[in-house]
């Protein structure tokens, strides 16, 4: 199935991304500039658009719209990121009504982010200073630039960039809720309410991960659109893969250190489990699965819905079910004896499997 683009959303709920959204406003009203922060996919985008197109969002979180005027930039579409070709794309959004504080929406942030750009950082320096008091910018990046390296490149706006960092976290169930309904009715689909329920825990209310689940019709390990994304995302998130403190003010790892968002996880895992050794040559493409599954959770046991989702995608495939498993698990405790493997899978009834060194 061909990969869709998102949603052309006209409407939002009014709590829509309230957590993130009640931050930057708070920040707003007293005249800060925010730093938002998400990785891609988390929806950064779609968020900063609703703030110019929702007044109830705005209204929800006690802001008063008409003396608000958020102006939404994608820096992504400047052709030449030179200083004269940024300069004249931004120029014609810096119009200020002095009965209103607007708001300048930096998309992409880091687009700008050579250190040869140092008239484009200056010019919104000098616009900021001239409109203080009546003018905020947000700046929307994927990682949290935080360290006098990574700040310095942009030159004086470097002040800016430190006043207010927000980070924007996965969507709550509602939001998630919401989110699976506008896509289904995009695409003319349905699904089941365990479906949505099985969809939000898979992806831990991560936008894009919920996206490309639901377009995937078939196992989510093979899906090219799918994996495409995650891929995207790990080499976005490799910088702070090691640092369990900011994935958790991202809102990617709960209070264990173990990440929300399941289907990144198990392709986490699967980027580190070694190649199957020789015994797969007697294995089905299901049945390696869940070998390599087994080994990469060490001693520890494999839930039933865990095993599930790492061979079949998750529970919505329609091959999916307890008593598969059953079978699978059965036919490869029998192939592992076979072939004389160093492993045995013990069951723990009801529960899970484990693979225990003989």
């Amino acid at each position: 199935m061909e990969a869709t683009a998102f949603p052309p959303f006209s409407e939002f709920p009014p709590e829509f991304r309230h957590q993130a959204v009640s931050q930057i406003m708070s920040a707003v009203k007293v005249g800060k500039n925010v730093q938002l922060v998400g990785p891609v996919g988390s929806g950064k985008s779609i968020l900063l658009r609703s703030l110019g197109k929702a007044p109830q969002i705005l209204k929800y979180n006690s802001c008063d719209y008409s003396k608000f005027k958020c102006v939404y930039i994608d820096l992504n579409l400047i052709p030449e990121k030179n200083s004269k070709s940024i300069t004249a794309f931004l120029h014609p959004n810096f119009h200020f009504n002095p009965d209103q504080h607007t708001v300048i929406i930096f998309d992409s942030f880091m687009d700008i982010s050579s250190p040869n750009l140092a008239d484009v950082h200056n010019w919104l320096y000098s616009q900021f200073n001239m409109h203080r008091g009546h003018l905020s910018y947000i700046f929307s990046v994927e990682l949290p630039l935080t360290d006098p390296e990574s700040i310095a490149k942009f030159h004086n706006l470097d002040q800016l960039l430190s006043e207010k960092i927000v980070f924007l976290k996965p969507m709550d169930y509602e939001d998630a809720s919401w989110f699976i309904d506008v896509n289904l009715a995009h695409l003319g689909k349905t699904l089941t309410f365990a479906q949505k329920e099985n969809l939000i825990k898979l992806s831990g209310g991560f936008m894009q991960t919920i996206k490309r689940l639901i377009e995937t019709e078939g196992d989510y390990l093979t899906d090219v659109h799918l994996s495409y994304h995650l891929e995207k995302l790990y080499k976005n998130l490799k910088p702070v893969l090691d640092d369990p403190l900011t994935l958790k003010r991202m809102g990617l790892v709960d209070e264990n250190g173990q990440f929300t968002n399941l289907v990144f996880s198990d392709f986490l895992r699967r980027k580190s489990i070694p190649k199957p050794t020789q015994i797969s040559d007697d294995l089905t493409a299901a049945e390696i699965k869940a070998y390599n599954f087994l080994q990469s959770c060490g001693h520890k046991l494999c839930s039933r819905e865990d095993l599930i989702a790492a061979i079949w995608g998750s529970s919505l495939h329609p091959e999916a079910s307890d008593h598969a498993l059953d079978q699978l698990i059965h036919h490869l405790k029998i192939k592992l004896r076979k072939n004389s493997s160093p492993h045995s899978i013990s069951t723990v009834r009801g529960r899970g499997h484990r693979l225990s060194v003989l």
